[in-house]
């Protein structure tokens, strides 16, 4: 499905109902799942965990509330429900959660996020058998040539790499972290080209490029693929030489765009 909201909130939702559902689930297991519904999206987060009594139930959203029956199972502060009522309110959501003691508990998140389904075209979170499905044709130009690949989705990271090998690079794939950074530079003799995403958690594309510009003292050819469209960035992007391509983008659009440079 591809859907239509705000992906971090959505993701801080996530976070602490499936943090929760773990904490409290000693054995059995815990189950996420994403339901199409009326063209909206909802999300249950189901546990088997010690379950909650139906005085818990009604006072779990407040804050500092630890439940008599689960206080003793772990440290926390007691306001990882609340966040989630405010985060839920804030999307214009609904959550909902039953409950029985010493069988588990579900949680209902309604959204008004809108779905449709996935079009042919990929976008940065598209799965690498999606990605992998086209065959990367091969240019000459391109053979050996030392590819930079900067991402944070390791399926999509995978997905370059087979993609771009296949194509004739040799594709080097760059740690986020600072120390992993700095020491895949240090082992790369030159590289050639580089793709990134714009939004890399804290950071950005145009950190990294800059950065790996300065350790080779080199104005590296670069392409960032983002759904950025903001004048300020493109103009950003434009100053700093940096070639952009907008999502949804197609593995061999990226291809032909870099193959421009070595043409």
């Amino acid at each position: 499905m591809e859907v239509f909201g705000d992906k971090v909130l959505l993701n801080q939702i996530l976070i602490n109902l499936i943090s929760n559902a773990l904490q409290y689930t000693k054995v059995g297991s815990v189950d996420v799942d994403f339901i199409n519904d009326s063209q909206a999206l909802i999300i249950k987060v189901s546990d088997m965990g010690c379950g909650m009594s139906n005085e818990d139930l009604g006072s779990i959203f407040k804050e500092f509330y630890r439940g008599q029956h689960t206080r003793t199972m772990h440290d926390g502060l007691g306001l990882g429900l609340s966040i989630v009522s405010r985060v839920v309110k804030l999307i214009g959501a609904t959550l909902t959660v039953q409950s029985e003691l010493n069988k588990g508990t579900i949680f209902t998140l309604k959204t008004p996020f809108a779905i449709s389904e996935p079009s042919n075209d990929l976008d940065a979170n598209s799965d690498i058998d999606d990605l992998i499905r086209y065959d990367a044709p091969k240019f000459a130009s391109l053979n050996a040539l030392h590819l930079a690949v900067i991402e944070d989705d390791r399926a999509l990271i995978q997905g370059y790499q087979q993609y771009f090998s296949a194509a004739g690079f040799i594709v080097h794939l760059i740690p986020l972290s600072a120390e992993e950074f700095q020491t895949e530079l240090m082992q790369i003799e030159r590289l050639d080209f580089i793709l990134s995403d714009y939004r890399l958690g804290d950071q950005n594309g145009v950190d990294y490029i800059k950065r790996i510009r300065e350790e080779f003292n080199c104005d590296i050819p670069a392409l960032i693929i983002t759904a950025d469209t903001s004048p300020d960035h493109i103009k950003r992007f434009e100053d700093l030489n940096i070639k952009t391509l907008h999502k949804p983008i197609r593995p061999d659009e990226i291809l032909s765009q870099i193959s421009k440079h070595f043409q």
